[in-house]
């Protein structure tokens, strides 16, 4: 279908990403090139499963369509995903191959399964652009997406390339998509979805417009940027849909864009008061959007049953509880059946099943499962789906949709099994019990809490709880709160009473009110108006408690939907737009009050600090540029270990002032100053890669020469002595004897990338950490932030050759502190007299399997990163015998 539609109309628009534009004959071309590197790297003929751990950019499109023409079929993988639910993806799918990013590639766990990068040309210049010959079957795979599971572990929905195109046909039809629309893309790919917004839109010949981070600082500016960006349809998560209409009673200047004539939500029940209000708001509009509720359990292919509300309903066609799901889609069959499956009369209630080509294939290695969920249609041909959601049939024949027959629940559109929660809560030392609830209040805001019985007072431990669910589980599946109790309240025939629970919650609020909050107390004009916004937003999490500056903002409730209402509040009380990566770096009152402050003052300095990893008692580890790679280490570190990058592209615009003067001691003089902002005082520790590594022994040296400590200096295949000793022919001779035909494989591909890869693209992996690490953020979001490419300009571009040419030709003055060097096994024997003589006290020396171009990719790289740190700092330890002495006292208010 998308091949016919390139045909017809190859030169219009078929993505849009921010300020660029991507035709759809540029979108088949990519595709194509990626399908050919899929189709031969393919070792087998059954199927080709690929994993997708990629950020929402023109390559992602273009990478699902490749896989889907190399007959194959992806597994999305969440880059903000903790490292063990990844594993855990991982080992279960096992996937042929994984596409990935330069950017995110370090939040993929140690595999074994081959990675390639999206971003590398070389993965992909050299290969054919034309259509493949089709190896697609109706029962072919198109997709795998994992879903919470109630046993513990996450379960795999294998959807078939059928399923998905007859869904797409119905959608396209339903939601009367054509090439004149252009649909936005929201939802993350790890969300079935992101489907329904690609697949219509460009089967029909519409624009694709994706999300960028800069629409998702407020609902006014995420209504704005539609507008400006020509947006006609949107598919929003339900709560996301929420927050608009009550952005939009309580502001009658925001409006919205004229061009929007469509709006699809779902994920969780239509509260019909929002609907109300959303009517009266519109009544004397002649501009009528169409709303509609979309339902569907990922199992039926995204959605089955559609609702098209009335432009005008009486007051009880809205009541808060009597929203239609509405009516199955073209090819769905759906019936309420009683426990014996038997069909009920209209307004009898009980579970909903439903049937037709849109079903998955079943559960990924769970047969028992699956048998027990889809049943054969005991009306007809196939199978039916046991959707386990209570549902009954109105007169007018729409569907209700009652609630759940077990412990599911969708929080923010996102399926969470209550079961798995209790579970990993069970896991852990000295928890006998634990319910998982849901409370909802007045203002529409849900949470999770945990409810939990001890078997000794002592055990409980709110901090080390919350710890370990954020590194097993998604963000939005870790609790807000988590209380202890004495004992579990009980129904009569001795069941958890969860409706109990749920009310508990509630009081609760009013007791941690009465407690009040720990900590500093807001104190300056500024702290204090924040506090006041943060109550307001966050209310109904924490109440009338009062809030101290050191209370996270994620960890009492908030996610980003909350925290697009919080920065428009501060847009219109300070005049500042903030994005929602601020919360990244910024996300206490504190902390937010000193970035506000900092963004207020008009002589602030910019700085070369990139904080990847803040939180943590030990002295931070500064690595120098190389942003991709600097990246990578933020899951490798420790806990209580703080990393940050310093990056001479996050000051390009200060350095190109002096380009004709600069230097490297003048660059490490900088950097030297921009590390004091974060950690006034040593023991500093220091690492660099290639050319990186001369201005990582400059800054030491400067740092001694003003009596300061350098505990340790890493250097990762240090690029530093010329190779005069032997020819460069006898050297990649001796090199291909001893490494093999990848030696010579990587050196074509650095060749090509020397003389054909856009000196954009290098700058682009220096400055890959622009954005503090996702996985040191405790985020409890939907997956709508992403980070946008880098606008490269030629001052970049030109900063670039000049660093090159300056470490080239630099010599650092001798070295007597501690190194540690992590040589690749290409680099190991090159000579290395002029690396000896600079450093007098010798170095610690580990070498890694592999060459210089991959030695980020090999996990031992990673450990021995890690023992070099630990035994630098075990050394200090020795030496001073206290620890207070090792770890200095770290400033991050200047950062």
């Amino acid at each position: 279908q998308f091949e016919k539609q390139v045909e017809m109309t190859p030169e219009v628009i078929a993505v849009q990403w921010g300020d660029e534009s991507f035709s759809y004959e540029e979108l088949n071309r990519r595709a194509n090139q990626i399908a050919r590197c899929l189709r031969a790297k393919r070792h087998h003929s059954d199927g080709l499963l690929v994993g997708l751990c990629v950020e929402r950019s023109f390559e992602l499109i273009a990478a699902v369509f490749g896989i889907l023409k190399a007959g194959g079929a992806y597994l999305p993988l969440d880059p903000t995903y903790p490292q063990d639910r990844l594993t855990l993806m991982i080992e279960d799918a096992e996937p042929d191959i994984i596409l990935t990013q330069q950017s995110v590639k370090a939040s993929l766990p140690p595999s074994s399964v081959e990675s390639v990068c999206l971003d590398e040309a070389a993965n992909f210049a050299e290969l054919d652009v034309s259509n493949l010959p089709e190896e697609v079957e109706a029962d072919s795979l198109a997709y795998i997406i994992y879903t919470s599971g109630s046993t513990g572990r996450p379960k795999g929905v294998m959807i078939e390339q059928g399923a998905l195109s007859s869904f797409v046909r119905s959608a396209t039809q339903v939601y009367g998509i054509e090439a004149s629309d252009r649909v936005l893309q929201f939802a993350s790919i790890s969300f079935d979805v992101a489907a329904e917004e690609i697949y219509p839109c460009l089967v029909a010949g519409g624009t694709l417009v994706l999300q960028t981070p800069d629409m998702m600082s407020s609902i006014a500016t995420f209504l704005r940027i539609c507008g400006d960006r020509g947006v006609t349809i949107l598919d929003l998560p339900t709560a996301f849909w929420h927050v608009m209409v009550a952005e939009l009673c309580a502001d009658p200047e925001m409006q919205v864009p004229s061009g929007i004539r469509s709006i699809i939500f779902g994920g969780e029940a239509v509260n019909g008061e929002r609907v109300r209000q959303w009517q009266q708001r519109f009544a004397a509009d002649d501009h009528k959007i169409q709303l509609i509720n979309a339902y569907g359990p990922t199992e039926t292919t995204v959605d089955a049953i559609v609702y098209p509300i009335p432009q005008h309903a009486s007051p009880s066609e809205t009541s808060s509880h009597s929203i239609p799901i509405g009516k199955p889609l073209p090819n769905v069959t759906a019936y309420v059946l009683d426990e014996q499956h038997k069909q009920l009369e209209v307004g009898k209630e009980g579970e909903l099943y439903l049937g037709g080509p849109h079903l998955a294939r079943g559960y990924l290695h769970r047969a028992d499962l699956t048998a027990e969920r889809f049943i054969a249609n005991p009306f007809g041909e196939g199978r039916l789906y046991k959707t386990g959601d209570w549902c009954r049939i109105s007169p007018d024949g729409n569907i209700e949709y009652l609630g759940r027959i077990d412990s599911q629940v969708k929080l923010r559109g996102f399926r969470v099994e209550l079961g798995e929660i209790e579970a990993v809560l069970l896991e852990q030392p000295g928890v006998q019990e634990a319910v998982v609830v849901v409370n909802c209040d007045a203002s529409e805001q849900q949470r999770l809490v945990a409810y939990m019985v001890m078997a000794a007072s002592d055990c409980f431990n709110e901090l080390r709880l919350r710890d370990v669910l954020q590194s097993k589980l998604p963000h939005y599946m870790v609790p807000s709160a988590f209380v202890e109790l004495d004992a579990l309240p009980l129904t009569p025939s001795d069941k958890v009473n969860r409706k109990t629970l749920a009310a508990l919650s509630i009081s609760l609020e009013v007791a941690n009110s009465e407690a009040g909050a720990s900590g500093d107390q807001p104190e300056s004009p500024l702290e204090i108006a924040l506090a006041e916004m943060w109550q307001s937003t966050l209310v109904a999490s924490i109440g009338d408690r009062a809030l101290s500056l050191d209370d996270n903002f994620f960890d009492v409730g908030g996610t980003s939907l909350i925290a697009m209402q919080l920065f428009a509040q501060i847009e219109k009380a300070f005049d500042q737009r903030l994005q929602l990566s601020t919360l990244f770096e910024a996300p206490t009152i504190r902390k937010l009050a000193q970035y506000l402050d900092c963004q207020r003052d008009p002589g602030q300095i910019i700085r070369s600090v990139i904080p990847l990893k803040t939180e943590g008692h030990r002295p931070p580890f500064f690595f120098l540029n190389s942003g991709a790679y600097a990246r990578q280490f933020v899951p490798l570190l420790s806990d209580a270990q703080p990393l940050y990058n310093l990056n001479i592209f996050n000051i390009s615009e200060r350095l190109s002032t002096m380009l004709e003067s600069l230097s490297v001691s003048k660059i490490a003089e900088i950097f030297v100053a921009d590390m004091k902002s974060v950690q006034p005082q040593g023991p500093y520790y220091i690492g660099g890669f290639c050319d990186d590594s001369k201005l990582a022994v400059e800054m030491a040296d400067q740092l001694q020469s003003d009596g300061e400590t350098v505990a340790l200096v890493v250097m990762i295949d240090p690029s530093w002595d010329e190779l005069v000793e032997r020819s460069g022919l006898r050297l990649h001779v001796d090199n291909f004897l001893k490494l093999g035909p990848q030696y010579l494989l990587e050196k074509v591909k650095d060749i090509w990338a020397n003389l054909y890869q856009p000196p954009e693209a290098e700058v682009r992996v220096q400055l890959g950490a622009s954005l503090p690490s996702e996985a040191n953020s405790g985020l409890a979001s939907q997956a709508v932030e992403d980070s946008s490419p880098m606008r490269v300009g030629q001052g970049e571009v030109s900063l670039l050759h000049k660093y090159q040419n300056l470490c080239l030709n630099f010599q650092p003055r001798p070295y007597t502190g501690q190194v540690a060097i992590l040589f690749s096994q290409e680099a190991a024997s090159e000579p290395r007299d002029l690396l000896v003589s600079t450093l007098k006290a010798g170095f610690e020396e580990y070498v890694i399997p592999g060459l210089h171009l991959t030695i980020f990719e090999n996990p031992t790289l990673r450990q021995q990163l890690v023992d070099a740190i630990e035994e630098a700092i075990g050394k200090r330890l020795e030496s001073t015998g206290d620890e207070s002495n090792v770890i200095s006292t770290i400033s991050l208010e200047k950062s």
